[in-house]
């Protein structure tokens, strides 16, 4: 690589070789989706997009499936490998953060849960808890008055 004619040849045989490396790595499979038109990790994102424009609704992974055009099994799995959590789990997730934001907006604790589709205020509560450390309502009075010292 000292002389331009060497560089010239060399460069794009390191230039594979890097790539190639790269996509050998740990991470390679995120590179490889990532790069490939209609990719695993694409598709993946086509129903994530699906998750947040319909968090109100019950969802079906066969639809979720359907939506990121794999099968259920393989869906599942890189769903997970994407987002680190299962598909129910990330919907749950959407829809709590949903849920913090329109508490904060000093709506009401029933008419938040079912305004981000749970059936069931007491259910809402306790997975909101579970996520967030503490009840709704003492959660926001927490964010409301800032950070503690």
């Amino acid at each position: 690589m000292d002389t331009p004619a060497d560089a010239a040849h060399l460069a794009p045989l390191y230039t594979r070789e890097l790539l190639y490396r790269i996509g050998q790595g740990p991470q390679g499979h995120l590179l490889r989706d990532a790069l490939r038109i209609g990719g695993q990790t694409v598709q993946v994102q086509r129903a994530i997009d699906w998750i947040k424009a319909n968090f109100r609704e019950k969802i079906s992974i066969d639809r979720l499936a359907d939506i990121a055009g794999m099968g259920v099994t393989t869906f599942h799995r890189r769903f997970k490998s994407v987002t680190n959590l299962s598909p129910g789990a990330y919907h749950k997730m959407v829809r709590l953060h949903e849920a913090r934001r329109l508490l904060l907006d000093a709506r009401t604790v029933s008419s938040v849960a079912f305004a981000v589709g749970y059936e069931s205020a007491s259910q809402f509560s306790r997975e909101y808890a579970a996520l967030f450390g503490a009840p709704p309502r003492k959660d926001v009075l927490s964010e409301q008055s800032g950070p503690s010292r």
